[in-house]
């Protein structure tokens, strides 16, 4: 995150770049690319996001319970790019359904 333009950059340039991958041309539709942005629950991710909170959800602008929803529930339609939080205890990882309750929240994007 101290990088967030860079790091948005980055990510748009894969996204940009998967198009021109030669299996595209197997598929019969046009191929839809969205982002993914999972970020660790930690105080200072949560501060991060705050204060650039206009910026992640003019990039990640689809609903993080509707993303949620996509990746966990089959025949729910993936919402486009999205940010979801997650929690690492340990050795373990687990997506969360909702953004964490402690961080503010601005348009679609809850912090």
């Amino acid at each position: 995150m101290r990088r967030l333009k860079q790091q948005l950059r980055w990510s748009n340039q894969k996204a940009t770049s998967l198009s021109s991958a030669d299996f595209w041309r197997f598929v019969e539709e046009e191929p839809t690319v969205a982002q993914l942005l999972v970020l660790r629950s930690s105080r200072t991710n949560r501060e991060l996001a705050r204060r650039f909170r206009a910026t992640l959800a003019a990039a990640y602008p689809a609903d993080p319970t509707d993303a949620y929803r996509a990746l966990t529930t089959p025949d729910v339609p993936w919402p486009g790019s999205a940010m979801l939080w997650a929690s690492v205890e340990g050795d373990t990882a687990r997506i969360l359904e909702r953004p964490p309750r402690a961080a503010a929240t601005a348009g679609r994007v809850d912090l």
